[in-house]
């Protein structure tokens, strides 16, 4: 989940993924290929979305925020100010209209950008007072948990086991402008991929109750 020896306080961008406890699907549904947001999903996005005025010095990249897990870029150290998701900085200036990056996969052989050489001068200058990218998530976690329960003791939304989100999260750095291309385009299929992601849980879960 994390890259060994590396300073995740250090400025740069990361991809990040946080999934609910037990995969449950809490924040809403995807029909067709839209994506839509309940009370509870509408919160959490809320919450991500604010981060910046939480933290003054990262800013916010593409997100989506999926039935049952976040995927979300973050910089750490570059500030563009509140409200500033998908700033400028997010543009790749080598991709043309016409072309698809390759979708984004987690495992396999092959790593994200691997076949190119890292370009650190992507990464932005150092700011005072950055927080770790663990700092960030964890504050979102607890403020997105503490918002819920209070919800759960109106009545108003259901109950969680243990907790809602899984401990910890996973984290990608992202090492050049073919890396981040191939996390946007990850990100913006998410919900198109929500059928079968859903399909697949499904027929696990069948196969794990077999005797």
């Amino acid at each position: 989940m994390r890259l060994r020896g590396y300073n995740h306080a250090q400025p740069g961008k990361y991809f990040a993924t946080l999934c609910t406890q037990d995969r449950d699907t809490r924040f809403g549904d995807v029909v067709g290929e839209v994506l839509c947001l309940n009370s509870a999903g509408a919160m959490v996005d809320e919450l991500w979305r604010g981060l910046p005025a939480r933290f003054p010095t990262i800013s916010l990249g593409p997100h989506v925020l999926m039935p049952n897990h976040l995927h979300a870029l973050v910089v750490l150290g570059a500030s563009m100010g509140p409200g500033s998701e998908a700033g400028p900085n997010w543009a790749l200036s080598d991709r043309r209209e016409d072309s698809r990056a390759r979708p984004y996969i987690r495992s396999g052989r092959r790593r994200l950008g691997s076949s190119i050489r890292p370009n650190w001068d992507m990464q932005p200058a150092a700011c005072a007072g950055s927080p770790a990218l663990g700092g960030v998530i964890r504050w979102l976690k607890t403020m997105t948990t503490n918002a819920y329960i209070r919800r759960v003791r109106e009545g108003t939304w259901p109950p969680f086991r243990r907790r809602l989100w899984q401990r910890n999260y996973w984290e990608h750095i992202v090492r050049n402008e073919a890396d981040l291309g191939e996390i946007i385009e990850y990100i913006g299929l998410n919900p198109a991929q929500w059928e079968w992601d859903r399909e697949s849980r499904e027929a696990m879960r069948r196969l794990l109750r077999r005797p």
